[in-house]
């Protein structure tokens, strides 16, 4: 049975692309956030882009193919980011939705663990003029982490850049609610995934 050419491009806009990139912090700029209140656990950031498209649905009841979920024995992610927010983050426990808290300012997460990134203001208003200073804790990152650089992708600037070339770091740079989305994926399919987060709104932590 083969479908139109537009029911093609329908479900090919649909489909998600996420691509990946354990931690060992410096302690000097991060701090533990996983000091969960209870509460109800918000809806993940990615949840809508995670929706099977209908018409690959209709396709494979037809034809009756089995398939099954490769990543269904994958360890559950201990941390989840529910929510970006104008100041910051709501992360919750993954399995416990009575845990969750709200989190201000930048944020380290990785899939069992998350910090707070201590830095200011005003060096999350000047992203673009980083120096290799501000590298901190991405140097000690494994594997490849994510740097959400707020609501817009902004590029550092040239000599972070370069330190970032001369350690062999492979920096993936996205928008924050991007990066969330990406980290949460991966971290569901168990992959080893870290995400440096700058929240929408420079502010201080």
């Amino acid at each position: 049975m083969s479908l139109s050419r537009n029911l093609l491009q329908q479900a090919a806009r649909s489909l998600a692309r996420p691509y990946a990139g354990v931690i060992a912090p410096s302690l000097a700029t991060l701090r533990p956030v996983l000091s969960f209140s209870g509460a109800a656990r918000p809806k993940p950031a990615v949840a809508r882009a995670m929706s099977a498209p209908r018409a690959f649905s209709v396709t494979i009841s037809a034809r009756k193919i089995p398939f099954e979920n490769m990543f269904k024995d994958a360890p559950k992610p201990e941390v989840v980011v529910g929510k970006v927010l104008d100041d910051g983050f709501v992360i919750f426990k993954e399995g416990d939705p009575d845990h969750r808290t709200n989190t201000r300012g930048p944020l380290i997460a990785a899939a069992n663990d998350a910090w707070a990134w201590q830095i200011s203001k005003a060096e999350q208003e000047n992203i673009k003029t980083w120096d290799a200073d501000k590298l901190g804790p991405i140097e000690h990152m494994d594997p490849r982490p994510f740097l959400g650089t707020g609501a817009v992708l902004a590029v550092p600037s040239p000599a972070f850049l370069k330190r970032v070339k001369e350690l062999d770091i492979q920096l993936e740079l996205l928008d924050t609610r991007n990066a969330s989305a990406t980290f949460n994926v991966l971290a569901e399919e168990g992959r080893d995934v870290v995400a440096a987060l700058l929240p929408l709104k420079p502010t201080d932590a």
